[in-house]
């Protein structure tokens, strides 16, 4: 069963700079995209062709490219990306059974990592989202087994509870933006990195 769940190891994953990108990232993504609805209470996010709405396509196909970037990192030939990484190396923790250690994580292992994570996430999102939609505009009568008290209450609480559920929302998808950033950067620059080895004079000749 835990195999299921093997692509969330990237929360594991141990590098300071890491976790400052994952938390400050994430924090700053997800405020900048509630404040419009914020600014505007009525703004659709929840309804028919509204903010999540149209977010499920974009998930959808981002999961193939996410699919698609993984084979790819997983598949590259380079010799230096199954080298254990130097400086701001990622680690993972290895129990071997006697022991607990932190190992460092080789750079295809660190892609593999990120595009696998999002691979899962945005899967995830878009499923979550397209069940989210359908309830959200749904016949709008109180279920039956609600107690009208517990009706009443909801109703004073209707904005804190509907901003509640637009960040259980966004911050997922504030993380995917971020660690998208983090995987971009990856592809464009780390995967091609090669490490410079100085060559003698003789050598050359």
């Amino acid at each position: 069963m835990w195999r299921l769940f093997r692509p969330l190891r990237y929360f594991a994953l141990r590098n300071r700079e890491k976790t400052a990108l994952d938390f400050m990232g994430t924090a700053i993504i997800a405020t900048i995209l509630i404040v419009p609805f914020l600014l505007v209470p009525d703004a659709s996010f929840f309804r028919a062709g509204g903010f999540l709405d149209r977010l499920i396509g974009l998930m959808s196909a981002l999961t193939g490219f996410f699919v698609a970037a993984l084979v790819a990192a997983a598949t590259f030939a380079h010799p230096d990306l199954d080298r254990e990484m130097g400086s701001g190396a990622v680690e993972m923790k290895i129990n071997d059974g006697e022991e607990t250690r932190w190992q460092r994580l080789t750079r295809r292992e660190w892609a593999c990592a990120i595009f696998g994570y999002l691979s899962f996430a945005t899967f995830i999102f878009s499923v979550m989202a397209a069940i989210a939609v359908p309830v959200a505009t749904s016949n709008p009568e109180v279920p039956w087994w609600l107690p009208d008290q517990t009706v009443l209450k909801l109703s004073h609480w209707f904005y804190e509870i509907r901003y509640t559920l637009m960040l259980l929302f966004l911050i997922p998808l504030g993380h995917i933006m971020t660690v998208t950033g983090i995987g971009i950067y990856y592809l464009m620059d780390r995967l091609h990195y090669k490490k410079p080895v100085i060559v003698h004079k003789s050598d050359a000749a």
